[in-house]
């Protein structure tokens, strides 16, 4: 089975998310929950702090994870909020 992003269940508990947050947790939901941060960077033509910073409040809100991966960053939608 593919990784799927329960959208329905995250708009549901999430309701003050900004469209940029929105325009996130959708790629990432295109992309099975899970994608290098500089992928983001290159889909939201927003600058790196402004995107950095967006990923930090997702993540605040455990919406996301950010991991480390040699160089890159890998951000991914939270377990709980993936369908089963």
């Amino acid at each position: 089975t593919k990784n799927e992003v329960d959208l329905d269940k995250l708009f549901e508990k999430e309701k003050h998310l900004r469209p940029e947050e929105v325009q996130v947790i959708r790629f990432l939901t295109e992309k099975q929950g899970t994608a290098f941060e500089a992928e983001l960077y290159g889909k939201l033509n927003l600058p790196r702090t402004t995107t950095w910073r967006l990923l930090k409040r997702l993540e605040k809100m455990e919406i996301v994870n950010i991991q480390k991966s040699r160089r890159q960053n890998i951000v991914s939608i939270q377990k709980k909020y993936m369908k089963k």
